[in-house]
Order: C-alpha cells, then sequence, then structure tokens
C-alpha cells in the first residue's frame, strides 16, 4: 500500500486506516489479516495477554471505583450519570491503548536496532510477570517519567498528533456506539451488578482498540521516533 499519508493529520490517518478493511468495512483485508496475525501471534508472542491485562485494568483499579462512585454521586439524573461514565471509560481506555501502542513502539524500536526481535522474547520470557515485568525495566533504563500521562506516546506528540487524534478518535466512537448499553447497566439495582454489566458492555473494546492501533502505528513505522531514545 503506497499511500502518502500525513501523520499531523487525524483525517489522513482515519483515510490510511480505513484501506486495511476489506470492501464491507468490518474485516481486514487479506493482506493485512495476515500481517496482523503475524505481528502478534509469531513476532511478538504473548503481548495479546499483555493488551488484554492493560485493557481490563479498570476492572482491579481502586482509583476508577472512586473516581466512579464520586462522579455518580454527583450526578442528578441517568443521562448526567451516564455521560460521567463514559467520560472515565472515554478516559481509562486512551490511556490503555496509549500505553500498549507506545510498548509496541518501543519494542519494534528495540527489535529494528538489535537487527531482530529473538533476544527480546527471549529476554521477555525470562522475566516475572512477562511482558510487564521486562517492559517496566525497559521504560526505567531510558528514563522514561511514567508518572506524567501518557508518557509512552509522547515521541508521538510532535511529529504523529494526528494519528494521536485518530487513536483516541477510535476509543471514543467504540464507547460512543455502546452508550445506550452503558446506560442501561447504570439501571442495574446493585453496585456489583452494574460492574458485571459493564464489564460484558465493553468487553473486548478496549484491547481490540489497542491491537487494531497497534498494527496501523507498526504499519506506519512510528516505532522510528522512538529511536532517539535508545
Amino acid at each position: 500500500m503506497n499511500i502518502q499519508v500525513d501523520l499531523q493529520d487525524s483525517r489522513s490517518v482515519e483515510e490510511y486506516s480505513a484501506k486495511i478493511f476489506a470492501e464491507e468495512g468490518l474485516k481486514l483485508t487479506e493482506e493485512d489479516a495476515k500481517k496482523f496475525s503475524f505481528l502478534y501471534e509469531n513476532k511478538w508472542i504473548g503481548i495479546t495477554q499483555y493488551s488484554h491485562r492493560l485493557a481490563n485494568g479498570w476492572t482491579q483499579s481502586q482509583e476508577f471505583v472512586e473516581i466512579l462512585n464520586e462522579n455518580l454521586e454527583k450526578a442528578h439524573t441517568l443521562e448526567e450519570a451516564t455521560e460521567a461514565l463514559l467520560t472515565q471509560m472515554k478516559l481509562f481506555g486512551k490511556q490503555a491503548v496509549a500505553e500498549f501502542v507506545g510498548v509496541l513502539c518501543l519494542l519494534e524500536a528495540k527489535a529494528n536496532i538489535h537487527k531482530n526481535n529473538d533476544a527480546i522474547i527471549s529476554e521477555v520470557r525470562l522475566m516475572e510477570r512477562s511482558y510487564f515485568g521486562y517492559m517496566k525495566e525497559l521504560v526505567n533504563s531510558l528514563n522514561i517519567d511514567t508518572n506524567e500521562d501518557f508518557s509512552l506516546i509522547r515521541p508521538l506528540n510532535d511529529e504523529a498528533r494526528g494519528f494521536i487524534e485518530w487513536m483516541f478518535g477510535v476509543v471514543d466512537i467504540s464507547l460512543i456506539n455502546r452508550r445506550e448499553l452503558i446506560k442501561q447497566a447504570l439501571q442495574s439495582e446493585s453496585y456489583d451488578e452494574l460492574m458485571l454489566k459493564l464489564l460484558i458492555t465493553t468487553r473486548d473494546l478496549f484491547e481490540d482498540a489497542s491491537l487494531l492501533c497497534g498494527y496501523l502505528a507498526v504499519k506506519l513505522k512510528l516505532e522510528e521516533k522512538y529511536a532517539s531514545l535508545f
């Protein structure tokens, strides 16, 4: 696919992203499906489990629960509660997707330096908690300030702002499409029921977004923006 993409323009990135899907728009083209599978099943073995844990991290986050309770207490109507929850889920989703994309770009950048990824995979397998442990050490070694919001996509801020806007748009649209289901979940009779329905409603949403955005980042060679960190 020899198409010029303006990484500073989200519309240009959106047009490019549409090309990886077949005509019906729901499945990747045959070529991209093969590359997608190779990236996640062959090249970076086990990284889909990493994306799954990132995407579902809100279910284990005490901070998320506390903010949710606070926002729901402030809401006076179901519509206000729905908007508050959507806003909170959007922020978490963007953080999860951004972290995954940043991690994938760092791995790709390091693999480019070593000319292959075999050594990295070997190191990952030796680490406690696999990719989580490996990435913690790698990020620390690169002096990346993880206390800063969206720190792992900082290298994209100046040269690929359009990609970031497109990526965040993927999260926004995915959640907006499930707005009514989220609204229904808020009518649950108990907090446990609410959390269960939210989990079911958003199941795979952030993970699918992470994998899609990560694939497009690699396709656009955004790992090159990370080379200066090494």
